[in-house]
């Protein structure tokens, strides 16, 4: 073969496997809403979805549940014992579940680790749809089993709303801040996370209700 003709055959072969490798390529990419639909075919995003729901569902139904015992036995349990419950159990869940989903059981959690690039978006839906699922039949069974009276369970501030508001923020900032420091931060990960997460809603509890 003429060196021409071999060289022309070369640059042919070399065109039809880009073309094919583009095809391929075109083949294999996904778009999120399909990796978002690929996802939800495997058992892992079910798992971690369920043990969302489970861990929000507990958190909301014994702390919401001491708040409203505290109220019908006319302040038994106290505010000190209500901040207790959300701490101890925040924290019984992230060891419970934190292995499974990480235990966000908050969407604010979710959302905050995605930002920051700790977690994937295409999960994020079937996280919260999960926590609020989970809290929301906590307090659907909180209802069936206590009753309903006006303002159990209420957060109600007693300041202004400007006052309410930076109180909010700052305490959030605190716990947002302890979360990402021992769970996103490998130098900090470890089996006392869920005392430090746990201990910071308590107190958060505790000094700003």
């Amino acid at each position: 073969m003429a060196p021409e003709a071999k060289a022309v055959a070369v640059d042919a072969t070399e065109k039809t496997k880009e073309v094919q490798g583009g095809r391929r390529l075109s083949q294999s990419g996904d778009s999120p809403m399909a990796g978002f639909v690929k996802m939800l075919r495997t058992p892992t995003i079910w798992k971690k979805a369920f043990a969302e729901a489970v861990g929000t569902f507990a958190l909301t139904f014994a702390g919401c549940g001491a708040i409203v015992v505290n109220r019908l036995s006319d302040g038994a349990i106290t505010h000190v014992g209500i901040a207790i419950v959300f701490g101890l159990m925040l924290m019984a869940m992230i060891y419970a579940v934190g292995h499974v989903s990480g235990a966000h059981l908050n969407p604010a959690v979710t959302i905050s680790f995605t930002a920051v690039g700790r977690f994937p978006l295409k999960e994020v839906p079937s996280y919260v749809v999960a926590q609020v699922g989970g809290a929301t039949a906590a307090a659907a069974l909180l209802r069936a089993i206590l009753g309903l009276e006006g303002e159990l369970g209420a957060t109600v501030p007693s300041g202004s709303a400007a006052q309410s508001l930076a109180m909010e923020i700052v305490l959030t900032f605190f716990l947002m801040f302890v979360i990402t420091a021992v769970a996103t931060d490998s130098r900090a990960e470890g089996t006392m996370a869920g005392i430090a997460i746990g201990g910071t809603v308590l107190l958060d509890a505790m000094f700003g209700g």
